[in-house]
């Protein structure tokens, strides 16, 4: 019992203040100095599970002398409440028995719950990995006990771990809490990770840190290198700026100057540089809905030129000879919908010179001519996210890469999951290719999906996820060309 004062310990500790619930033994006061005073009462018989009691507490004295106002009465039903101690357990496959632990609360000798195992959807164990025991066991305090015996039977060619699941099933005279479900992680020993060669290796040689007295968020995002000057260029979203660094000594990078652009939008979401032309997109001044620009400095920083492209740049390129830029425009809506701009990419020719630049030589390329092919799209498996969009709305550019001859590029649609072939020469989207989905349940695709076990527990899972590329580069200059995908999951991806 917690009270909320000192109290007297003589009266504190007399039985006679604590009647209703028969053969109280004891009554342990403790002072917690500035904290309330708690009393324990011990009783010498068990209490019998399903019963109520009332007990009554009265004329309690505190420690100024002052007795209680009136008589407190607390019912209460005596009920044992079992609970899993854990979540999971992680085990080697070779075979041995798993231990579960519950949490027993007001133990009583007639209190039973049956432990089950289930094969859930996530359950990928067969009758091959476990052999089960004994599954209503009766206990009167917390203790651990063995709920089923699990033996490796021969090898398993290879196969990721499994995963057993078990929950709570029938109980008796108890009351089950919390998570009802208990996971096994039975870990794969067959397959080793391989190690290390250390044929290439990472030195750490120095950092720079983004001056940042306002404590934004968002610095050096993304960063470009100028070979002839010897410049790095970092981009931070927080601080609508660039820093220019001195990088001729890479153990000492030094800034030489940060270049605010909140004049020419609403902020700064990449950058690139090529033959000491550095290139920077920046989003509508009120709202990344309004169309953006793509502001041009030299390498020291200084302003050359600016022109307008589609909604929201995101993503900036040069092609390999130097006379394009490409932007990828997402056209993100608003939150509410009310808004969706359609994605494109920008292509501006820079081939005339910079000083000479101007909005005529900016090319938008929408995705309008797919408007009328949704259904034939989706068929195929392209990822369509709001049905009231047009395909030129939903559309959102993530990435562009060029290849080598510079005749074409390839776009990534992260959210739909596909790749979006444009002609340089011809300025139009050819083709829209779907991704498809990783199968996550077939042999060699296994993965962690917990961070919360402690181990690393490689397993097969009945999920298929799109691939919902980000940043990919080119890598072969043939008429094959090799990419890497990495995938990515945002606010509009979601597991298939």
């Amino acid at each position: 019992m917690v009270f909320n004062h000192g109290l007297d310990e003589t009266s504190a500790s007399d039985l006679a203040h604590y009647t209703g619930i028969a053969d109280l033994a004891s009554a342990s006061p403790s002072s917690n100095g500035a904290l309330a005073d708690t009393v324990l009462l011990s009783y010498s018989t068990p209490f019998v599970v399903g019963n109520t009691y009332t007990l009554s507490v009265s004329n309690v004295v505190d420690d100024l002398g002052l007795g209680m106002v009136g008589t407190y009465e607390f019912t209460f039903t005596y009920i044992t409440h079992i609970a899993f101690a854990s979540r999971f357990i992680s085990v080697s496959e070779n075979g041995g028995t798993v231990s579960i632990e519950l949490q027993v609360e007001n133990p009583s000798p007639g209190a039973t719950v049956d432990l089950v195992l289930k094969g859930g959807v996530f359950s990928t164990a067969s009758s091959g990995d476990i052999t089960p025991a004994p599954v209503t066991t009766p206990r009167p305090e917390r203790q651990p006990f063995h709920f089923y015996r699990y033996s490796r039977r021969g090898r398993y060619g290879g196969r990721t771990g499994r995963i057993l699941c078990s929950c709570i099933g029938k109980c008796h005279r108890s009351r089950f809490g919390g998570q009802p479900f208990f996971t096994v992680y039975i870990r794969d020993n067959d397959r080793k990770a391989p190690e290390a060669s250390r044929e290439i290796e990472l030195e750490f040689v120095s950092r720079y840190t983004v001056p940042n007295p306002s404590e934004e968020a968002g610095l050096a995002e993304i960063v470009a290198y100028d070979p002839a000057s010897q410049h790095l260029f970092a981009i931070s979203t927080g601080l609508k700026a660039f820093d220019i660094i001195d990088f001729s000594n890479p153990a000492m990078p030094v800034q030489i100057q940060q270049v605010d652009v909140s004049t020419y939008g609403g902020g700064i979401t990449s950058i690139a540089v090529k033959n000491g032309l550095v290139a920077v997109c920046v989003p509508g001044i009120n709202n990344e809905q309004e169309n953006g620009a793509v502001v041009f400095f030299d390498a020291d920083g200084v302003f050359q030129n600016t022109v307008s492209v589609g909604a929201l740049p995101d993503m900036i390129v040069f092609s390999p000879d130097g006379n394009l830029v490409l932007t990828a425009n997402e056209g993100q809506p608003n939150d509410a919908y009310t808004i969706d701009p359609e994605g494109s990419v920008s292509v501006i020719d820079i081939s005339g010179g910079i000083a000479g630049l101007s909005q005529a030589n900016v090319t938008t390329v929408d995705f309008s001519a797919f408007n009328s092919q949704v259904a034939a799209l989706k068929a195929a498996g392209v990822r369509f996210l709001f049905e009231a969009s047009s395909a030129a709305q939903d559309f959102e550019p993530e990435y562009v890469t060029i290849s080598p001859d510079g005749l074409k590029a390839w776009v990534t649609l992260q959210e739909n999951n596909a790749i979006a072939e444009l002609d340089l020469v011809n300025l139009s989207f050819t083709g829209i290719w779907p991704l498809g989905t990783k199968d996550y349940n077939a042999f060699g695709n296994g993965l962690d999906l917990s961070d919360q076990s402690g181990q690393v527990h490689i397993a097969n899972y009945p999920v298929k996820a799109s691939i919902c590329p980000t940043p990919w580069p080119t890598i072969r200059p043939v008429a094959r060309p090799i990419w890497f995908l990495p995938m990515k999951a945002t606010k509009k991806n979601t597991l298939l």
